[in-house]
């Protein structure tokens, strides 16, 4: 196999890198850019340790370089995941061996959500606070409805075209292209969400405000004289996202466009639904990932704290709560409705 990773003067050969790349085209351009940074980041490592041809010691060498960086432990598997793609598809090729073959990522640590859901009474302010006098306006509304009540994701937002909505068995409906089925050139949708009515008119009170539109045009568009009527970016989505949280006095490191699609699933398990109806809606592979969800809700739900004190404290108080539990688990749900207005009544007097 030819020995020019590192062309003489100690940079990438970057003709391979291009033809790498070029054999992917079904990645998004985002993907590429990706891949891209990865690569050059590999490639000053290999320039900086005058790495020529490099073995399966160096990638073990470049993974130790990586643990002691304070990157974050998903951009660490990134730059990991990139050389691994390379060298797979450099041997598929008969052009180097595959060195990585091995070579594993970082372990992430599993059951934690690194960003925070809404409640609800917090979603909706967000929501409500959108002033829908303007474009922008109606816009933003018609996303954070569509986005909240299908669980969908940033990249299948603006993958949206106009005439992936249509009328399926008297309801409309939105075709998507969701994650693992994305091609930056691909029509193809493989999934479908309902879109119901309240959600439906933000949509088209949104449409209703942009002339000449066609089916094939994206169904949400930037309003910026750079970009006027061009399809909406990940990044400019994901910002104006974070603006509509600031907005509304939600500005935090711990939520983030993402939180949205969380707040869908706690959303929906509050709502009754089971396991299943949430992983199935979600679109999770692995039910363990719903699963976080369920355990996130019982930790909020729990009044363990407060009962281990009252055990000791209250002790009457907690003999009190223990029956209440007992006769509730035995009433019905006409009967738990007239508990609930009966405990209603009795705050509103209070107040």
């Amino acid at each position: 196999m030819s020995n020019f990773f590192i062309t003489s003067d100690k940079t990438f050969n970057y003709s391979l890198c291009d033809k790498y790349l070029m054999d992917n085209v079904d990645l998004l351009d985002t993907s590429i850019n990706g891949y891209k940074v990865c690569l050059n980041h590999f490639n000053k490592w290999l320039s900086d340790n005058d790495i020529k041809q490099p073995t399966k010691e160096d990638i073990i060498r470049y993974k130790m370089y990586l643990k002691d960086t304070n990157y974050a432990i998903n951009t660490k598997n990134a730059y990991i995941k990139a050389v691994r793609h390379l060298f797979k598809w450099l041997n598929a090729n008969n052009l180097y061996p595959n060195i990585s073959e091995d070579i594993k990522g970082f372990k992430v640590k599993s059951g934690v959500i690194k960003k925070d859901a809404f409640t609800e009474k917090d979603i909706k302010k967000v929501i409500d606070d959108i002033d829908t006098n303007t474009i922008q306006g109606k816009r933003d509304k018609a996303i954070m409805l569509l986005m909240l009540t299908c669980g969908l994701r940033i990249n299948e937002v603006v993958l949206i075209d106009i005439r992936d909505i249509e009328i399926k068995n008297n309801q409309y409906i939105v075709n998507i292209q969701s994650k693992g089925y994305q091609n930056r050139n691909s029509t193809e949708r493989d999934t479908y969400f309902k879109i119901i009515k309240p959600v439906y008119d933000a949509i088209k009170d949104y449409l209703d405000t942009r002339p000449n539109k066609n089916g094939y045009d994206p169904l949400f568009t930037s309003t910026s004289n750079r970009a006027l009527n061009k399809r909406l970016t990940k990044q400019s989505l994901s910002q104006i996202l974070k603006n509509r949280f600031r907005a509304s006095g939600y500005d935090s490191n711990k939520l983030s466009p993402h939180s949205i699609r969380h707040t869908t699933a706690t959303l929906l398990l509050k709502s009754g639904a089971s396991l299943y109806e949430t992983q199935y809606h979600l679109r999770h592979k692995d039910p363990k990932t719903t699963e976080i969800y369920i355990n996130l809700n019982s930790k909020e739900l729990n009044t363990s704290e407060q009962d281990i004190y009252n055990q000791v404290f209250n002790s009457t108080i907690q003999d009190s709560i223990k029956v209440l539990r007992d006769e509730i688990n035995n009433l019905n749900d006409s009967q738990i409705n007239n508990v609930l207005n009966y405990i209603k009544s009795l705050k509103q007097m209070e107040v």
